[in-house]
């Protein structure tokens, strides 16, 4: 009885500290998108303000030198995100929390002719809680890694990967779609006609 009395007291003061009210936390995305609008007007000093805030609020590492698209969305907030800045995220990804996309001098490979030591996220694919993603490797448009995966190699497009290291096990499908509809947040509202006429046939 004693200890909840005193972490309530402890509480109470740091409500009081924000004058009885806490403040929503803003979105990651929306930091994201300030710190890279700052250093695209040279303010650098404000975009690592913004970066610096990333980290208090949301525990997370994201550079605004990221090429990340402002549809990409972050799992619980993006809480323990890290995300080298030469990486590339493209349309419509989802990334759980405790994601690493991370460079590695030793895993290297091709994106648009272009030698590549980070990852590159391709359109609408969905990256697990937890997950590894490292060196120059790229993740096909429509694949999902599941949780705590480590990817040291490029996943072809429409794959389910899994493992450490991640290895595809199934190529999703026309016929298999639907079974993973809900990882792809960004096409929730298509109709399912047109969902379904994304996929390959086989």
């Amino acid at each position: 009885m004693k200890n909840t009395v005193v972490n309530k007291a402890h509480g109470e003061k740091w409500i009081d500290f924000f004058g009885g009210e806490v403040p929503k936390i803003p979105p990651i995305t929306y930091l994201i998108s300030c710190a890279r609008s700052s250093l695209s007007n040279n303010d650098a000093l404000q975009a690592e303000n913004y970066e610096r805030l990333i980290y208090l609020l949301h525990n997370s590492v994201v550079s605004p030198q990221s090429d990340i698209d402002v549809s990409v969305k972050f799992g619980y907030g993006g809480i323990g995100v890290v995300i080298h800045k030469k990486s590339i995220i493209k349309e419509g990804v989802t990334i759980g929390q405790n994601v690493t996309l991370g460079g590695s001098a030793g895993i290297s490979g091709y994106y648009d002719g272009n030698r590549i030591h980070v990852p590159v996220i391709e359109n609408n694919s969905y990256i697990a809680a937890g997950t590894k993603v490292l060196g120059g490797v790229v993740i096909g448009e429509f694949s999902i890694i599941g949780a705590n995966s480590v990817v040291n190699r490029s996943i072809e497009p429409f794959s389910l990967a899994v493992g450490q290291p991640a290895k595809k096990i199934k190529k999703i499908i026309k016929d298999n779609c639907l079974k993973y509809r809900g990882f792809y947040s960004y096409l929730k509202d298509l109709p399912e006609s047109d969902f379904i006429a994304l996929f390959p046939e086989s």
